[in-house]
């Protein structure tokens, strides 16, 4: 323990004498100036290098011989990472385009590479983005985000560079972890986070990103031990800013999620469970639901075979679709998880039902 506090006090003082270098290297006024400090610059570049692969050697060899599991290299997951980017971008361009026509950006309108596509009112469709937990909406390996979405993961970033605990809220199905843990994720990524976990309960697993700074590109661990042991990680115990944690948590039971790194979580408006007491150290955000123009423009990208009506035919019309969505909101509000999945929204209105009638409310047609 005492090595690795040494460690990372080294580490911090070559961060101070890396930003000191800078600052002389960008203020200095003639081209000789300019090219020594630039020099003194890039050794202590070398140096922060060298104190932080210091650092990592002691704080894994702490975490790997607690017996809690290590983190393990899977290199077919890199994709995930640098399709999240693409999409990021794609994302940021489409965003500049539709500020620039002033707002009427048109259905159906591709980024220039093509990872993202405007379905209309802002929603944003982006492909080849696989869900960050299994109870996303079945068969969808995309991920869609509205204004409000990215706004959210924005706003989130922004939280944590002052606070060290942050937790997005909201009403359940409504895309908080489908779109908004992975725009959250994709705001990290972007700001070239040297950490990022993803710490998802429901599928009961724990991956890291971490950004190589050799290529600048992030690559992608699998946490070995027991999930809830992920605080115990060398990166969970960063203090210091460099890691950051998005945590999805179960629908029931326990769970951890307090740990020394930065951390962010997305859950249900249940304040007993999630966030009491989280002013005293952290920030709470309140998401909105999707709009009923919102979720008809999603219609293309999450309609299914689960969506539709037992007996109706597979492919009805977009109208048809519309039609038959716009009914159910009338009913259960606009919870993509109720609406677009027949076996869910029947749920709900048997639910509703059920209260209605415990109530006392005479639900006998006049």
């Amino acid at each position: 323990k005492k090595e690795r506090h040494a460690a990372k006090k080294e580490r911090h003082a070559a961060k101070k004498e890396r930003h000191a270098a800078e600052e002389k290297w960008v203020t200095a006024t003639d081209e000789e100036t300019k090219r020594v400090f630039l020099g003194v610059f890039k050794d202590a570049q070398e140096a922060v290098k060298d104190a932080q692969k210091t650092y990592d050697l002691h704080v894994r060899g702490l975490a790997n011989g607690n017996g809690q599991g290590i983190w393990e290299r899977v290199e077919n997951m890199d994709r995930y990472p640098a399709e999240l980017l693409k999409a990021y971008h794609g994302t940021k361009e489409l965003e500049k385009l539709e500020e620039e026509l002033g707002g009427e950006l048109a259905p159906g309108t591709w980024s220039s590479c093509g990872n993202v596509e405007h379905l209309g009112a802002g929603v944003f469709h982006a492909p080849n983005t696989p869900p960050i937990d299994t109870d996303s909406l079945e068969g969808m390996s995309s991920t869609l985000t509205r204004r409000e979405t990215r706004w959210m993961a924005r706003a989130t970033t922004d939280a944590l560079s002052v606070k060290r605990r942050v937790v997005v809220t909201g009403h359940p199905g409504s895309g908080k972890t489908r779109g908004g843990a992975t725009a959250t994720i994709q705001e990290l990524l972007a700001l070239d986070t040297k950490s990022v976990l993803r710490v998802g309960y429901k599928e009961d697993r724990v991956y890291k990103f971490e950004l190589d700074d050799d290529t600048g590109q992030y690559t992608t661990w699998k946490f070995t031990g027991p999930i809830d042991s992920w605080t115990s990680t060398p990166e969970a115990q960063d203090d210091i800013g460099d890691t950051v944690a998005v945590v999805d948590p179960p629908e029931s039971g326990a769970y951890r999620w307090m740990a020394p790194c930065r951390c962010a979580k997305l859950v249900s408006n249940n304040e007993k469970k999630h966030f009491h007491n989280l002013y005293k150290d952290g920030e709470l955000l309140v998401t909105q639901m999707p709009s009923i123009e919102e979720t008809l423009a999603a219609i293309p990208a999450i309609w299914t075979f689960d969506t539709a009506r037992p007996g109706d035919e597979k492919e009805s019309s977009i109208e048809a679709k519309e039609e038959e969505i716009r009914r159910r909101i009338k009913l259960v509000g606009t919870s993509w998880r109720n609406i677009f999945n027949w076996v869910n929204f029947e749920s709900e209105v048997t639910a509703i039902m059920d209260t209605a009638v415990y109530r006392g409310v005479n639900l006998t047609p006049a």
